[in-house]
């Protein structure tokens, strides 16, 4: 890991103002739970992140080793399903001070501590995040998949335990801009629905380049069809599996535009 000066020792290990607290990864800042959450969904996904920094680890390093092998200065990136923002992070890094990262979080106790890591790497600049989540058609009540009375409302939505509001859901290829260079694309089985939505995004632009990732059980969960992501990737893309992630069950795929 990186040589740590004492004032970030200081702030990682949470003296002084509590609510500024944060841990690093891969040179950014990430919060800790905030001193007057109460949100025990939100402590655990942070606290997921902290054993990789406990371990000396990256968050899917494969992954994000292509993410800084693929993107650079000046590209537009996309993050569907940015949770805190670690690959929002990441993209802000690469694309600099002339790109443009997209960021997309449906779920409120997300999309703040998203917001507040923007925030705490100075990326405000050029990143613009959307309390949304990408979906095939503009939705205004997608429920949790387990919620109660699934079958009057049957858009259905993984979300971390705990979180029971209504989400709203829109089409991408109606507020990206013209180019995109990157996206990638992790929703827990609603990556279906997020690729029908990006045909027009996918279309004009043949330099796009994509990390998507394939949880079958995940998917059918849902009631969504596998065969949503194949049939779009296998269409406009040459794909490999990004290995060393996950596991014989699910993994990510990188893709690039056929020629």
């Amino acid at each position: 890991m990186e040589q740590q000066t004492k004032q970030e020792i200081i702030d990682t290990f949470g003296f002084g103002n509590k609510r500024e607290r944060f841990f690093l990864m891969d040179g950014h800042k990430f919060s800790k739970p905030f001193a007057d959450g109460t949100n025990q969904a939100m402590r655990e996904i942070i606290a997921d992140y902290q054993v990789y920094v406990d371990q000396d680890r990256l968050w899917e390093p494969e992954t994000t080793k292509i993410v800084k092998e693929s993107v650079k200065e000046g590209d537009i990136c996309v993050d569907v399903g940015a949770s805190v923002g670690y690959f929002t992070l990441l993209f802000s890094r690469q694309v600099g001070k002339t790109g443009k990262v997209y960021s997309f979080e449906p779920t409120d106790n997300q999309f703040v501590y998203l917001n507040k890591n923007v925030e705490l790497n100075g990326y405000q600049d050029r990143v613009k995040t959307y309390n949304l989540a990408a979906w095939d058609k503009d939705e205004d009540n997608l429920v949790r998949r387990d919620a109660e009375k699934i079958s009057e409302n049957p858009a259905r939505i993984q979300v971390n335990a705990g979180y029971n509001k209504p989400i709203r859901g829109i089409v991408l290829d109606d507020i990206l801009p013209e180019k995109v260079d990157f996206i990638k694309i992790d929703v827990d089985g609603s990556e279906p629905k997020v690729l029908k939505g990006l045909i027009k995004t996918i279309e004009r632009n043949p330099q796009l380049k994509l990390v998507v990732e394939y949880y079958p059980e995940c998917i059918k969960k849902l009631g969504n069809d596998p065969k949503g992501i194949t049939d779009v990737l296998d269409k406009y893309f040459d794909c490999e599996v990004i290995k060393g992630d996950y596991g014989p069950e699910y993994w990510n795929y990188f893709c690039t535009r056929k020629c």
